[in-house]
């Protein structure tokens, strides 16, 4: 399971412990993956620049929540963020703070889990189960399952038990984990396991998406055309940033 787990759970909390919110963790190690592979440089520094609406699609905040988580990281100084076109349309040009080293999520092992779950919070749920199970002991009639609180996996989340169970009972019913209850401190608890079944599946797919990635990478930076609002890589472009 520890395989398809696409966050880097400790980086990843260190840097939530700084933004104080999840959302705001997320959009930030976003835009460092991006920044990772931009040609883009303005006064010495590394920038990307997408428009408002790629953003917006990224995780499927609404328009008013990424304005805000932007504003948020803008000012807790995570990132620089400029207003400008870039091939005559306005862009949002990002930089993220030097502070931050690296991104502590495979974006592309996420994109796969955001559309096999059907939802960002369900694919952090099942990130943090398949974290979770990778480094369980706990084993019941040969399955090896994994305990976690509810209360602190919503609390993490960000969610309430209810929504929580929710998206759990949606799990289970698209065949991507188990739950069963065992004991635990002397109590029955809800543990969980992911079938090897959901496992194969997960696999093959994020297979198949870094090699669907490869291409169009390759393809875009020999482009002299205008890049497509889907593309990774921000070339060395004629940009004016306001």
């Amino acid at each position: 399971p520890i395989e398809i787990c696409p966050i880097n759970f400790k980086a990843f909390e260190e840097l939530n412990r700084l933004t104080g919110n999840i959302e705001e963790t997320l959009l930030l190690s976003k835009i460092k993956f991006h920044q990772t592979y931009t040609k883009l440089v303005k006064a010495g520094e590394p920038y990307i620049a997408r428009s408002r609406a790629e953003i917006i699609s990224w995780f499927g905040f609404s328009d008013r929540k990424t304005d805000a988580l932007l504003s948020s990281l803008n000012q807790k100084g995570f990132i620089k963020k400029i207003v400008g076109t870039f091939y005559g349309t306005k862009k949002l040009f990002l930089n993220v703070s030097n502070k931050i080293s690296h991104s502590p999520i495979n974006l592309s092992l996420l994109d796969v889990l955001l559309k096999e779950t059907g939802s960002l919070k369900a694919a952090l749920i099942f990130a943090k189960i398949a974290f979770k199970c990778g480094n369980t002991q706990v084993v019941n009639s040969g399955i090896s399952y994994c305990y976690l609180k509810k209360e602190a996996l919503s609390t993490w989340a960000e969610i309430s038990i209810r929504k929580l169970d929710s998206i759990l009972d949606g799990l289970c019913r698209k065949g991507l984990i188990l739950k069963k209850n065992l004991i635990s401190c002397g109590r029955r608890q809800t543990h969980f396991h992911i079938p090897q079944s959901a496992l194969k599946v997960l696999k093959s797919l994020f297979v198949k998406e870094k090699l669907t990635q490869k291409e169009p990478l390759k393809h875009e930076s020999n482009k002299t055309k205008t890049p497509t609002v889907n593309c990774k890589i921000c070339r060395v472009e004629p940009a004016k940033m306001q």
